[in-house]
């Protein structure tokens, strides 16, 4: 980890002082911390004023101020470390810069704060100890001081609900309020300008002798910090919050903050939907959107829900021979699939793909190997699209014709392709030799006549290869470093699990499964790429 000269003089004042090595004086300290957070409520639990500020800011090379310390803890103090610092809404441990939570560098800082006092010329004057309730009251009222247009729609329309009197509400009024709380607690999008702005609020708040009363304010979250909260957000627009600050950055990013609280909201009801969908013999479809995909559960399979933490004897066995999956759904253990209670034949190199995949990433793959791939939009509908004039688009979704115009966005934009690499085409028998030595000289002449390095912020490419096969193509990956072209086949329709039922090659299967995951995550990354890209018009 990295921490700021002020912190480690603060550790070697510490390790003096107690007569011990720099080193042992971080584990020290580091574990007093622990045991002392632990046994506080998890509310109560304290963060440093520099974590809530992300400060210092990330940098690279001669512009770095913090300098390196080196752990070396005990196992298991690491992941006890994490568990007990700040994290706040939309921060992960692993993510983009902006989004990525600092969780062992809280705690060491912290626990060097509790025991010597530090300071430089930003955190001067500043009240160094939060609560992580304060902390996390302080960002709340930094998100209303920076809520992008798409973000007050969504906002505004869950006030307007919430004002109603008591009595029922439709199911469209509890989904809007579902993706105002989720874009509230979970998916907040993070910039520097954010930052920015709870360092202007900390300056004028959190010192000098007020600076502990406006500390519980924030704890309490009552009255007075609501009234606050209410001000800031609706006063922001041409306040002084906004000063210099790019709004175009500020759109795309609350717009994709935005499509991040749907499609939560929208996978929760796809998992509520997957567990209690019946085994009957019609089988069950619905439309996941975002971003707008149709999955379909065949004929016959169902899910079982278990009760209590212990797996029954023979779900333990199927799981233990690689024939049904044991995953989480909306908070339930479940396996899956089955039918009629017993596990869906020819599913072994279905389950086999997924064994390398973490125990949170189930969902996501049961979820494509449900999907119904190009079964209506053609491979020429997945080129490079530019929003026109006239394709103006509601990102706050406040109405029923706003999400109409949103659904029509996506059936235009975005194709549900599944594809292969043409070698392992050509390995399953799907496309022959000559085919195969056509699309790689025509893939070799594309990547000669293309720049090894593109613009960043290119969606990226589909383009057809005269080979005698329409479902042979070039696949370019825009949103990488580099846009090599990849021969690839495309799957002519239907999902994986469809393929499983029709007694399909298991070879064929397993890869299909592979090939879908992937496919899954980066149709999603587009997807809201073009969010991003569309929120500026």
């Amino acid at each position: 980890m990295r921490l700021l000269p002020c912190v480690i003089e603060a550790l070697m004042r510490i390790a003096v002082r107690r007569g011990i090595s720099r080193d042992a004086a971080a584990r020290q300290v580091l574990a007093e911390h622990i045991d002392a957070q632990e046994a506080r409520e998890p509310e109560d639990r304290l963060t440093h004023i520099s974590t809530v500020l992300r400060y210092p800011p990330p940098t690279r090379g001669d512009e770095r101020v913090d300098q390196p310390l080196r752990l070396r803890l005990p196992p298991g103090m690491v992941d006890r470390a994490r568990a007990v610092s700040l994290r706040l809404p939309g921060q992960h441990q692993r993510a983009h810069k902006d989004y990525q939570a600092r969780s062992l560098t809280d705690s060491m800082v912290t626990a060097i704060a509790v025991q010597e006092f530090f300071t430089d010329e930003t955190l001067d004057g500043l009240l160094p100890l939060l609560r992580h309730k304060a902390a996390v009251g302080l960002w709340q009222l930094v998100v209303a001081a920076t809520s992008s247009r798409p973000e007050l729609r969504v906002q505004d329309a869950a006030d307007h609900i919430r004002a109603r009197p008591p009595g029922p509400r439709s199911a469209e009024d509890d989904h809007m309020l579902l993706v105002a709380e989720a874009l509230d607690d979970e998916v907040s999008w993070h910039s520097q300008i954010r930052f920015d702005v709870a360092t202007r609020i900390a300056s004028e708040s959190l010192r000098g002798e007020s600076a502990a009363a406006y500390e519980e304010m924030l704890f309490a979250q009552k009255t007075e910090w609501g009234e606050e909260r209410l001000e800031r957000r609706f006063s922001r627009q041409g306040s002084e919050w906004f000063e210099g600050v790019p709004h175009a950055e500020v759109t795309g990013r609350g717009a994709t903050a935005v499509w991040r609280a749907r499609r939560r909201v929208e996978l929760q009801d796809f998992e509520d939907w997957l567990r209690n969908a019946p085994g009957d013999h019609l089988g069950r479809r619905r439309v996941v959107n975002p971003p707008g995909w149709s999955v379909t559960v065949p004929a016959g399979w169902h899910a079982a829900a278990l009760r209590g933490s212990e797996l029954p004897a023979q779900f333990a066995r199927w799981a233990a021979e690689g024939r049904v999956l044991v995953l989480q759904l909306s908070g339930r253990r479940v396996v899956w699939p089955l039918c009629a209670g017993k596990p869906v034949a020819g599913a072994v190199p279905l389950v086999a793909a997924a064994r390398t995949l973490k125990s949170q990433d189930l969902v996501s793959f049961v979820e494509s190997t449900l999907i119904e791939w190009g079964t209506h939009l053609a491979a020429s509908d997945l080129l490079d699209v530019e929003l026109g004039d006239d394709d103006e688009l509601d990102i706050g979704l406040g109405t029923s014709e706003a999400r109409l115009r949103w659904a029509e966005f996506e059936a235009r934009y975005k194709s549900p392709q599944l594809w292969l690499p043409l070698d392992k085409a050509f390995e399953l028998g799907l496309v022959d030799a000559t085919q195969r030595r056509d699309a790689m000289a025509a893939a070799r002449l594309d990547n000669l006549a293309r720049p090894s390095k593109r613009r960043s912020g290119e969606p990226s490419l589909v383009a057809p290869i005269v080979t005698g096969d329409p479902r042979i193509c070039l696949f370019v990956p825009r949103l990488g470093k580099k846009r090599q072209a990849k021969p690839m086949w495309r799957w002519p329709g239907g999902s994986v699990a469809q393929a499983v039922g029709a007694q399909a090659h298991p070879e064929l299967v397993r890869c299909l499964a592979e090939a879908a995951c992937w496919t899954r995550g980066w149709t999603l990354h587009r997807t809201m790429h073009q969010v991003w890209r569309g929120a500026f018009r």
